[in-house]
């Protein structure tokens, strides 16, 4: 059968109508109530986080975001069920990094690739973590730290709040840049770990500055580290794993950011960064962050995009070499 070549302006006409959709949808948007998805419980950092924001898009949009909770498999259900909504722009992702990060490497469950089969909008915040161990520890740095594990090997143990998240490769971290001999004890949440570390029944676990920062005020924790490049302005005393050479770990950082299923509009996505950037800079919600412990972070969309594939290759490498895997 004889087929007529298609013209080239036929080809771009075509090529334009199919493009009139997604146009259209971002025309249009928002005209309805949108859904921010979280996939961890009330009260974490990653929630508080999320009704920051939905108040800041709801003002700045004119359409109310609803906070939706979907937890579970370390948020690895919250990022499936965004991934595979309409892209539209009616369903964001709140997420914490590792979720997008750490999961894909870390994660047997996850369906998804997160880092490909995103859009990602607009980083929010981000904030350190210290290693810290237990006043009563005889020891006062990480060099005395190690030795002690090393005097007690088999008896040294730092708490992780579930296998393959982020803390628990931030502790096979800190074992493999320093060589202390130390295990990781599982346990479902932070609160425990904090709890058993007050005890004595662990030796050490990493934790954000905001969870920290009031055990360390009241003389029950110690901090002997801060997963960062310069000590940190709030705690000065605390040396960095920058000053001290450990490789990678400053890398270990918590951000959060917010993402749409891929496919989802340019016009849409760069709005949703632009409302952002406007609130991250209000004193407001700045404050509100910083209150919670987090530094607000405006960045444009291509560094955003940048720090995510810089993450997800070096936690990548760090995962390998300490052979974690999680749920």
């Amino acid at each position: 059968m004889f087929h007529r070549p298609v013209s080239r302006r036929a080809a771009m006409l075509a090529g334009g109508l199919v493009a009139l959709p997604r146009l259209a949808i971002a025309q249009a948007w928002p005209g309805r109530p949108i859904r921010l998805v979280v996939g961890f419980a009330p009260g974490g950092s990653t929630d508080a986080v999320a009704r920051i924001v939905a108040a800041q898009l709801t003002a700045s949009l004119g359409k109310p975001v609803v906070v939706e909770t979907r937890t579970g498999a370390a948020g690895n259900l919250a990022t499936e069920m965004v991934v595979n909504a309409p892209p539209d722009g009616y369903t964001l992702l709140l997420s914490a990094g590792s979720q997008i990060v750490v999961s894909p490497h870390a994660s047997a469950t996850l369906s998804v690739d997160p880092v490909a089969q995103l859009a990602h909008a607009a980083m929010i915040c981000e904030g350190e973590f210290l290693v810290v161990i237990p006043a009563q520890l005889p020891v006062r740095d990480v060099a005395e730290f190690v030795a002690l594990t090393k005097r007690e090997r088999g008896r040294m143990n730092y708490g992780s709040p579930g296998t393959g998240g982020i803390l628990h490769i931030a502790g096979e971290l800190f074992r493999l840049r320093t060589g202390a001999e130390i295990e990781a004890v599982h346990y479902r949440g932070t609160g425990p770990i904090i709890t058993d570390m007050i005890a004595g029944q662990l030796q050490m676990t990493v934790a954000s500055v905001s969870v920290a920062e009031p055990f360390l005020r009241d003389g029950k924790l110690r901090a002997i580290l801060a997963l960062s490049k310069q000590r940190l302005p709030e705690l000065p005393e605390v040396p960095s794993s920058g000053e001290l050479g450990l490789a990678d770990m400053d890398a270990v950082t918590l951000w959060l950011g917010l993402h749409a299923p891929r496919g989802t509009p340019d016009t849409i996505l760069d709005r949703l960064n632009a409302v952002l950037a406007e609130g991250l800079r209000s004193e407001e919600m700045s404050q509100r962050l910083q209150a919670a412990g987090l530094r607000p972070t405006a960045v444009p969309r291509a560094d955003f995009v940048a720090r995510i594939r810089s993450d997800h290759e070096i936690y990548g490498r760090i995962i390998r070499a300490a052979n974690i895997r999680g749920e």
